[in-house]
């Protein structure tokens, strides 16, 4: 994974191992005070850091909360497929009424005869050996369970990546509106100063209204800040689950890989999304297996025990018992072709989710390479634009007093006030898109999880749903049944990935032609007449 990887990225990381390493800070025990111990609710202070921010998230967030009710729906899947190998039983039980009616004959009168009948029977099947579709069903069931937990993984990292985007976009935002109004300050106490340098003869009406352009212009960008804000704030909301308060800085992010070939490595090891199209495929795998048992034949054996009884007038009771005991071999014989169609169908599924795998994998280090180079790339930049900043500050305090002993217009102190506000501006972007590269690259490698960001919250197990319903209601020889059931079950045996023939006698490619320096541009449709 490493060299090839390395060598587009080695130039941005420079060659040094701790291009991407923070300085050791992290959210500890000590950030969530206020966040975790038995006092968290819905109903709490406004979270205050982002620890806080994180472990409501983790608890509270209708996402993943949801995606965990699904985990827990999948496992009734195992519970279902293996309950197929237990015995079943049932009772009915019937009342009946009939009267007749009598006609007159020689040697009788008419009359009426009614009768009561009721019959009452119990039946209870064992199946003994299904030719494998019970072990079948409760292999893909475990399958779904464990691609059910990948994707509650990829969904929790998703969730954790939104919370601290927004928390850093709040904080980005509201800086940026303090920046625009310290600007909107100096601006209005320029205008005066150009106003009282005007009545006293020693600007011009030009200097005034430059300054008065400027003002309305800024004026323009505090209100865009704040709209801005407010749509930050309320992603914070959706994400977190309550408005945001005054937010203390954050935190630096534990676990961030020290090079591009280790970021690669570990998305390899640890990506819910890798594991999650693995898991799809061990699904379809198993599904071939279900398919192909369809073949075989199944033995059960059943019992049923009825009892009727009879009440009719002038006569005496009748009481019956019913007892009947079989054992029943089915063995499919013809399908019309449907059997052979299933197996087909798993195969080719197989297929397409193992070449999807590939194409996850792909996309995966693409994802990775992008958040990398975001992540050395905003620190660059925060670098430069701390550096732009120190220097935008020295101009614009040297402007000011040049401006105070006339050797600088109104003009030249109102263009490096915007130069000191712009850089300003953007050190704090460049310092969030570092922030969120990071924890973007963490997304992509698999470590964003809640407990990988705060040490001591408490986890959710989805194992543990899982433990608790695996034998409920289920009869103590059930796993014996599926184990009898799994002797001998055929392979999955998916077929080669095609690939396409290699091309015979290629055409030659054509020699390059200079671009005309007045070729159009592109349409989308061909304009040609013979198109």
């Amino acid at each position: 994974m490493g060299a090839s990887r390395n060598a587009t990225l080695g130039a941005m990381a420079g060659g040094d191992a701790k291009v991407a390493r923070p300085s050791g800070r992290a959210l500890g025990v000590g950030l969530l005070a206020t966040a975790i111990g038995g006092s968290l609710g819905l109903g709490a202070a406004h979270a205050e850091s982002l620890a806080d921010a994180l472990a409501l998230a983790y608890q509270s967030n209708p996402t993943l909360q949801s995606q965990r009710a699904q985990v827990r729906a999948v496992d009734e899947t195992y519970v279902q497929a293996k309950a197929g190998a237990g015995p079943t039983a049932q009772a009915q039980v019937t009342g009946a009424y009939e009267r007749t009616n009598l006609p007159q004959s020689v040697l009788s009168q008419p009359g009426q005869i009614g009768t009561n009948t009721a019959l009452g029977q119990v039946s209870i099947s064992q199946p003994i050996y299904s030719g494998g579709r019970t072990a079948a069903a409760v292999d893909v069931a475990q399958a779904k369970i464990d691609a059910g937990r990948a994707q509650l993984r990829a969904t929790e990292a998703g969730v954790m990546l939104a919370v601290i985007t927004a928390y850093s976009d709040v904080l980005r935002d509201a800086q940026a509106l303090d920046v625009r109004r310290q600007h909107l300050e100096m601006l209005a106490h320029q205008l005066d100063i150009a106003k009282a340098r005007q009545a006293a003869g020693e600007a011009t009406l030009t200097d005034v209204a430059q300054a008065q352009a400027q003002l309305a212009g800024v004026r323009a960008l505090v209100s865009d800040a704040q709209n801005q804000l407010q749509v930050s704030r309320a992603a914070y909301a959706t994400a977190v689950g309550q408005n945001p308060g005054d937010l203390a800085p954050e935190p630096d992010l534990p676990g961030l890989p020290a090079s591009p070939d280790e970021a690669f490595r570990l998305a390899e090891a640890q990506s819910p999304d890798l594991a999650l199209a693995q898991e799809n495929e061990a699904i379809s795998r198993a599904q071939i297996v279900s398919a192909r048992v369809a073949y075989r034949p199944s033995i059960a054996v059943s019992a049923n025990a009825g009892y009727a009884t009879t009440s009719e007038p002038f006569f005496a009771r009748s009481n019956d018992w019913n007892v009947t005991a079989l054992a029943t071999l089915t063995a499919p014989l013809f399908t019309n072709g449907a059997a052979a169609s299933g197996v087909r169908q798993a195969l080719e599924q197989n297929t397409s989710d193992r070449i999807a795998v590939e194409g996850v994998r792909r996309t995966l280090d693409q994802n990775v390479a992008n958040a990398w180079n975001q992540m050395i790339t905003a620190r660059t930049d925060v670098q430069l634009q701390q550096e732009q900043v120190r220097a935008a500050t020295e101009a614009f305090k040297g402007m000011q007093i040049e401006y105070d002993a006339g050797e600088r217009s109104t003009l030249d102190v109102l263009l490096a006030e915007e130069t000191l506000r712009n850089a300003e501006l953007a050190l704090l972007a460049a310092e969030h898109d570092q922030y969120v590269g990071a924890a973007t690259v963490l997304r992509y490698i698999g470590r964003l999880q809640g407990p990988d960001l705060i040490a001591s919250l408490p986890q959710y197990d989805p194992a543990k749903h899982l433990n608790h319903v695996r034998h409920s209601g289920m009869a103590p020889w059930t796993d014996v049944v599926v184990g009898i059931d799994s002797i001998a079950l055929p392979g999955a045996h998916p077929h080669p990935i095609p690939q396409p023939p290699p091309a015979r006698n290629p055409a030659p490619v054509p020699a390059a032609q200079p671009v005309p320096p007045d070729a159009p541009l592109s349409t989308a449709v061909p304009t040609s007449p013979q198109r």
